[in-house]
């Protein structure tokens, strides 16, 4: 079966070479990281902030029509 499907081998010299990864420092890294926890918490704060001002604007409308 495998001579129906055969079609010859791979000449080494014309595979490309691999590429190389360049690593950074860890110094910058760590800059990286704390910029992706504050892109984390920054829904959750928003979040919260209008959380936050939908109970107050809902205090506030009870407690105007308490006096009313």
């Amino acid at each position: 079966m495998m001579k129906k499907y055969y079609i010859g081998e791979v000449d080494s010299s014309t595979v490309p070479a691999p590429k190389k990864i360049k690593t950074q420092p860890h110094s910058e890294t760590h800059k990286d990281d704390e910029s992706g926890f504050l892109s984390k918490m920054l829904p959750l704060l928003v979040s919260l902030l209008i959380l936050g001002f939908a109970f107050g604007l809902r205090f506030l409308g009870e407690k105007g029509k308490a006096e009313a």
